[in-house]
């Protein structure tokens, strides 16, 4: 009977051995049937990292094409309690972002995969992980002071290849305080992102560079393209008949309006040099009132005063 119950004790596993039989069973299955992943897809993935397997978090940017993605580990407990604390004691939080090529995924993330983790074994990630540091970038942005959505990024400034360091830039920029004054008519203000690489031309790299003197020539310079913008604007104008912007008034005598007025005011008349109030319809000239009174052409009914 002695023998009966030892056998019967050692061919019935003991609860605690059951549940480890269950989730081995579990990691199998999941291993030879992962659930598939697509890219462009919120769920977080499985990828591997040596003999391991970790979980991932998908990122924005850095593309490189189908074969890369960006993606940050997490603990494969997230978001239960004690999983963030255990995860920077291992080394999970201090990674940012990596660049992590798609033939290492090897789907989207299953609970099952967490005893072939890092975490599980006690071991902290490696130094070498087999994934480069993604890119981030810098952007300096100019929005309309109108409540609109309306305005332009002032400056890109990337890659980096860790957050601190463009933490560091923005700091140095010191926006604060002068998030008003340095585009009239904007609000200048900065924010984090991922870098995309197929626009690599339209970002300046900040490794070896001042920051601070990059945001100053990128404000001068768009202020001397406002600045010629509104003077061909102003040279269109003036190349056209005044007095005719709304209303095509036929040719003869002079005339003009409260546009008009504003831009010849920085012209003088052609014959006393006076403040010019309002130019020819047929000579482009300006005038002031008092010359106007006797400035005539040829064939439009009245003898020609033209000097």
């Amino acid at each position: 009977m002695i023998r009966r119950m030892l056998h019967h004790r050692s061919t019935t596993p003991a609860p605690e051995d059951q549940a480890s039989v269950g989730k081995s069973r579990a990691t199998l299955a999941a291993l030879r049937n992962p659930k598939p992943w697509t890219r462009g897809s919120a769920l977080d993935i499985a990828v591997r990292i040596g003999p391991f397997v970790e979980r991932a978090q998908t990122r924005p940017g850095d593309d490189h094409g189908t074969d890369m993605i960006a993606v940050t580990l997490v603990h494969p407990d997230t978001p239960r309690a004690g999983a963030s604390l255990h995860g920077r004691q291992l080394g999970y939080t201090n990674r940012d972002w990596l660049r992590c090529e798609t033939t290492a995924i090897l789907g989207t993330w299953d609970p099952a995969y967490t005893p072939l983790t890092h975490a599980a074994a006690g071991l902290p990630l490696p130094d070498d992980i087999g994934m480069d540091p993604a890119h981030y970038a810098l952007y300096i942005e100019a929005r309309k002071r109108d409540d609109t959505l309306d305005g332009y990024t002032l400056l890109r400034l990337g890659p980096y290849t860790q957050t601190r360091h463009a933490q560091q830039d923005y700091d140095r920029l010191a926006l604060e305080g002068r998030e008003t004054t340095l585009v009239p008519g904007y609000r200048v203000s900065g924010r984090f992102g991922p870098l995309n690489v197929s626009d690599h031309e339209l970002f300046t790299d900040p490794h070896d560079a001042d920051a601070p003197a990059l945001l100053d020539a990128a404000v001068a310079s768009r202020s001397a393209l406002g600045l010629d913008e509104r003077r061909r604007g102003s040279r269109d104008r003036m190349s056209q008949p005044l007095g005719t912007h709304e209303h095509g008034a036929a040719p003869g005598r002079c005339g003009t309006d409260e546009t008009d007025i504003a831009i010849l005011r920085t012209r003088t008349c052609h014959r006393c040099a006076n403040v010019a109030t309002t130019a020819c319809r047929i000579c482009q000239r300006p005038l002031c009132a008092t010359c106007t009174a006797d400035h005539h052409h040829e064939g439009y009914g009245s003898p020609s005063t033209d000097d």
